[in-house]
């Protein structure tokens, strides 16, 4: 069997295993965080046809490559840290008339450059357009 998700397991406090046996069962492995930068020069900064998005997938992956400990999901009330460092990127746009939510992920943001990132990103949002993504 495959594991959708390549992690290692790793130890809990006994803090930890408490708050992770009062919980209720996990019904979906993602975490919603909520982190606040200054980007207010960052703009004047990036360069031409780079934009914000490309940087804050970069700075993203970048954290996850620093910080491995919050690239974690728990798994059959298991603590598990991922393996792979993927950011997903939401995409919106209009499929025969309806609104399509789908999305892209970029891996290893933090080893490729800014203008890698653009182009990673361009080529997948077309084949996801054109429905030849082979993810989905």
């Amino acid at each position: 069997m495959k594991k959708s998700i390549p992690f290692k397991s790793i130890p809990a406090s006994s803090m930890r295993k408490l708050a992770i046996g009062a919980w209720g069962a996990p019904n979906n492995p993602s975490a919603s965080v909520e982190l606040v930068f200054d980007v207010s020069r960052l703009n004047d900064h990036l360069p031409s046809g780079i934009q914000l998005k490309h940087a804050m997938i970069k700075l993203l992956s970048t954290l996850l490559n620093q910080v491995p400990q919050l690239n974690t999901v728990i798994v059959r009330r298991k603590l598990r840290q991922r393996l792979n460092n993927r950011i997903f990127i939401p995409t919106v746009f209009r499929h025969q008339g309806m609104l399509d939510l789908s999305g892209i992920f970029i891996d290893n943001a933090h080893a490729l450059t800014c203008e890698e990132i653009k182009q990673e990103m361009a080529e997948k949002v077309s084949a996801l357009r054109m429905g030849q993504d082979a993810t989905t």
